[in-house]
């Protein structure tokens, strides 16, 4: 579980990257090549969105599961205390 939240994240930072370089040429060269542009760093965007939720959701999961092998969960997690409702 956790080498997919690792790659999740590296895809988005890579897909952020593209966005916001593609959104910045797009606003800078008039065109119709720059409309193309602009909307493949618009679906770069949705895109980077859609792979953080999916490395959050990792992380809930790991949470829920005493999955300790995330850094975040090791340090954060409850350990033997358990909700009670």
């Amino acid at each position: 579980m956790a080498q997919i939240g690792s790659f999740a994240l590296l895809l988005a930072l890579a897909l952020s990257a593209y966005s916001f370089l593609a959104g910045l040429l797009a606003l800078l060269r008039p065109g119709a090549v720059s409309e193309r542009l602009g909307e493949t760093a618009r679906r770069a965007g949705i895109a980077a969105f859609a792979v953080v939720l999916l490395a959050a959701v990792v992380l809930v999961i790991a949470a829920f599961q005493d999955d300790f092998s995330i850094a975040y969960t090791c340090g954060s997690g409850a350990g033997d205390r358990r909700i009670s409702g």
